[in-house]
Formats: structure tokens, C-alpha cells, sequence
């Protein structure tokens, strides 16, 4: 895999209660070149380890028992810097729009449909790793994370942009989305 490179020596954390995809996921990673793959199958135990400051990169499960994937990302933007700034990849197979436009509305860096190929992995990690603020809002000035704090607690039913249907949110949607 000619990317590999750009994974050499990073650590990833996985929060999946899946054994199955705990297991996929981690020969995928490690199949692109991460040194160290570490997969927890709950929310609580991954924050354990993300709040150690060893994560490069953040892969959450929507629903797990306990804390959900948006749970667990809430929490790590409230870690102080520069643990707050690990990008994060929500992987799911129980995607919809709102839960995107939740995700993409809240900060998460990137966002994968199950069932997962390594392309898709790979073209994902790539974005989010080689400008994790760009693949937040578009800025790849490091300011740019600073704007998607956690805010007030959303829900799916009361996302701010559930209404809107313009053809440029679609496309950044879809951008994120794909």
C-alpha cells in the first residue's frame, strides 16, 4: 500500500463493543502501517487510555453499552490540550442523516459506514490525519478545532441542522459521509 508511510509509528484507539469488528478493524490498521492498535469494547475503558495522551487517532462506535461514540468524543474534546485535538472517526452501521449531520455539527472528524472496506478506511485516515482540521470545517489553520468545543447537549431529534436541505450542506455532508 503505497500510504502506508503516513501511518508508520501512529497508535490508533478503537471503542467497539463488536468482538468481530474490534478484530477487523485492528488488522486493517495494522495492515496500513499503524505501529500500535489498541481496541477496547467500551466507551469507558477507551477513554482510559485516549486521556494518557497515547492516541493518534480515535475510532468510536455509534452504540455501545454504556457510554455511545458521541459520548466518548464529547468527553475527549473536554480533555485539556493537546489530547482534545486527536482526530476522531465515528464508524457505524447504523448511519442516517441526522446522526451525520449530529457528528459533523459536534466536530467529529470523519464518519464510516459499516461494513467497512480498506479503501474507505484508509481515504478517511489519510484526511484526518494529514489535516485533521480541514476534515473538521474546511480551515486547516489549527485555530479551526478550537470553534467545535462541545457545546450544549444535542440530540438527534433536536439537531440544529436537521431543517437544513441546502445543495452546499449536501455536498459537505456527502464529503464527510463518503
Amino acid at each position: 500500500m503505497p500510504e502506508q508511510a503516513a501511518f508508520n509509528g501512529l497508535h490508533a484507539v478503537i471503542a467497539e463493543d463488536s468482538q468481530h469488528m474490534r478484530t477487523l478493524l485492528r488488522s486493517m490498521l495494522r495492515a496500513l502501517g499503524f505501529g500500535q492498535v489498541a481496541a477496547e469494547s467500551n466507551g469507558e475503558d477507551a477513554l482510559r487510555l485516549i486521556s494518557s495522551g497515547w492516541a493518534d487517532v480515535v475510532l468510536l462506535d455509534w452504540n455501545m453499552p454504556g457510554l455511545s461514540g458521541i459520548d466518548v468524543f464529547r468527553a475527549i474534546r473536554a480533555f485539556p490540550e493537546p489530547i482534545c485535538r486527536v482526530p476522531v472517526m465515528i464508524v457505524t452501521a447504523h448511519a442516517s442523516p441526522q446522526r451525520l449531520k449530529l457528528s459533523k455539527s459536534l466536530g467529529v472528524n470523519s464518519f464510516l459506514c459499516k461494513p467497512v472496506s480498506v479503501k474507505a478506511l484508509e481515504s478517511r485516515l489519510l484526511k484526518i490525519v494529514s489535516e485533521p482540521y480541514a476534515a473538521i470545517n474546511g480551515d486547516s489553520a489549527p485555530s479551526a478545532m478550537g470553534t467545535k468545543k462541545p457545546g450544549p447537549e444535542h440530540s438527534i431529534e433536536d439537531d440544529p441542522l436537521k431543517s437544513s436541505s441546502t445543495d452546499e450542506k449536501d455536498d459537505e455532508l456527502e464529503n464527510f459521509y463518503v
